[in-house]
């Protein structure tokens, strides 16, 4: 049993430590157990950086369904962190989306791009029409 109080994020301190915890440990033969765990990981991820919208929770719902056809228990379970505090905590994942869009429109392709360009030395161009 595990006990929390306020002091821990549950979403970002917990959840995220057991879907790092399931990536780990896959052993990679089933798809599923191989990718979904990450995907959803990641989709978590945009959630708590600000970028998540409602149907984001809706996928991570979806996808916890797929992943129970995996060959082992440990597929079959990965996704019970992400699912199991959904279905206890869902107003954590609403404080996190953009409750009024259908769609993030915050991406930045200078930002996206900015570490590459550093890497081999090229400064955007800029063209206004």
């Amino acid at each position: 049993m595990i006990i929390f109080n306020k002091s821990r994020n549950l979403l970002k301190d917990v959840v995220m430590n057991f879907m790092d915890f399931f990536i780990e440990e896959s052993c990679g033969s089933c798809s599923t157990c191989r990718n979904l765990p990450y995907v959803m990981k990641m989709k978590l991820q945009k959630i708590l950086d600000g970028h998540g919208v409602r149907k984001d929770i809706d996928d991570l719902l979806s996808w916890g369904k797929i992943i129970k056809v995996s060959r082992c228990g440990l597929g079959q379970t990965a996704a019970n962190p992400i699912l199991s505090s959904i279905l206890n905590f869902r107003h954590l994942y609403e404080e996190y989306v953009q409750a009024m869009t259908d769609f993030d429109n915050t991406f930045d392709i200078l930002k996206s791009v900015e570490s590459a360009n550093k890497f081999v030395g090229r400064k955007p161009v800029f063209h206004h029409s």
